[in-house]
């Protein structure tokens, strides 16, 4: 499932619960306000367009090259603006881990 789909989901979903809770009123069909909501953020977040195989596919490379000191090496930081520390922290984000506690 595409992050953009798993997003309109959520979106409708809370909608919905807000409607039904009486916190707001929708004056036309959920869907189509989520649709709205959804088509606004997903121009924001460009990773909303990878799947969640994608993620975690991208995810597991970060944290194998990081890794590997021959490929990490001391260059690395300078060339890709970021310390292995940086980068084992956003593979493990793109894998749905915990950062502080994944590794």
């Amino acid at each position: 499932m595409k992050h953009t789909d798993s997003l309109l989901v959520a979106i409708a979903a809370a909608l919905e619960k807000l409607e039904q809770s009486g916190d707001i009123i929708l004056a036309t069909q959920t869907s189509k306000i989520a649709a709205q909501l959804h088509d606004s953020i997903k121009h924001q977040l460009p990773y909303l367009h990878l799947t969640t195989d994608e993620c975690g596919a991208a995810g597991s490379l970060i944290l194998h090259a990081v890794e590997d000191k021959r490929f990490f090496d001391w260059e690395m930081p300078i060339l890709v603006g970021g310390s292995a520390e940086k980068f084992r922290v956003i593979g493990s984000k793109l894998m749905g881990r915990n950062p502080d506690t994944a590794i």
